[in-house]
């Protein structure tokens, strides 16, 4: 998050900013396509998640222009709950949870444009990796599709901690200074070169037959690709020092196909757009935010021939906190801290 003061956005060589953000929702409506599933909402079987994520990270400033990332998600509780058999309306519900360390991923960004120059903007690309740390074969106690023979399961992969796969990040970061108004944009795309993994997919581990009763070519989980993008603005709020307003908008997605490797096996393919309102407010070198993305669009597409079906929540409470440890030595200046990777 950019604070409201108007100090300098970047990090001095040696600073270490670290943060946490914790993240929570109900996803309640299952769509197909843009419209809410007509059969699951007729019936009340709609599938209800939840989830709670703590994600810890820091950045170290390496030079003026380079510096270092990572980020450590941590699922602290998630749950989806079905109704089976999903086609008899009042059938009761079964829960899947997990919890536990997700995919670990650091970033190398630089700075593009020297940052003595670009007091009142700039921007910054960033590469770096995805590690598969996360448990992407989590299970439960649960029964197969039509309610019966209850048995340790995978748990649906929305709750899975990790997805399997080592992912490529290429990041994107920028801001401009308009008047009183602070512009902001951040983007990411995860190219996953991995097909998929030998995690059974939904269809698959809820068949009364047993999973060989499922099309090969969605018996697994896909290791999908992801991307996020995010553009917004903060104004200070009068008469209240380090205090801002911010308004974003914000996209969160799977493609239907990966850029590199093949598509093959099950995902859940499409995206969310929000329009984020929130607060953020700076004192010293800590700033807190809490933001609230509202859902306005979801869409879920079709993959390998096959309808899909997913639930979105419709909106998604965040509360961020990070805080600047300056180099030895370093002067305080009157500065907010430089910006954290947007979340």
């Amino acid at each position: 998050m950019i604070g409201a003061d108007r100090g300098t956005f970047y990090l001095t060589p040696g600073d270490w900013q670290i943060g946490a953000s914790y993240r929570w929702f109900r996803a309640d409506e299952q769509y197909r396509g843009t419209r809410l599933s007509q059969p699951v909402t007729r019936l009340g079987t709609n599938v209800i998640s939840k989830l709670q994520l703590l994600d810890f990270g820091g950045t170290r400033q390496i030079d003026p222009q380079w510096s270092l990332s990572f980020n450590v998600p941590i699922t602290l509780y998630a749950s989806s709950s079905r109704a089976l058999p999903a086609g008899v309306a009042g059938s009761p519900r079964f829960v899947q949870s997990t919890k536990g360390l997700g995919d670990i991923s650091l970033v190398a960004r630089r700075w593009m444009l020297p940052v003595e120059r670009g007091k009142t903007g700039n921007f910054s690309l960033g590469v770096g990796m995805k590690l598969p740390t996360g448990n992407n074969k989590a299970r439960d106690l649960f029964p197969n599709g039509v309610g019966a023979a209850q048995q340790l399961r995978v748990v649906d992969p929305s709750i899975q901690p990790g997805d399997g796969g080592f992912g490529m990040i290429l990041d994107l970061q920028t801001f401009k200074r308009v008047g009183s108004m602070t512009w902001f944009a951040s983007g990411g795309y995860i190219i996953q070169p991995d097909d998929q993994s030998s995690t059974l997919s939904p269809p698959a581990f809820l068949a009364p037959a047993g999973p060989g009763a499922v099309a090969a070519r969605q018996r697994f989980l896909s290791i999908s690709d992801q991307y996020f993008g995010r553009v917004g603005v903060t104004h200070p709020v009068p008469g209240v020092k380090g205090l801002g307003l911010v308004l974003a908008g914000r996209i969160e997605g799977v493609p239907i196909n990966d850029v590199m490797g093949k598509t093959i096996g099950f995902r859940r393919p499409g995206y969310t757009i929000s329009v984020e309102p929130g607060l953020v407010y700076t004192r010293g070198n800590t700033t807190v935010s809490f933001t609230v993305p509202i859902a306005t669009q979801r869409n879920v597409q079709r993959s390998l021939g096959f309808d899909r079906d997913s639930t979105f929540p419709d909106q998604i409470f965040i509360l961020s906190l990070t805080h600047r440890f300056r180099a030895k030595g370093e002067a305080k200046p009157a500065a907010s801290p430089a910006p954290t990777p947007a979340m």
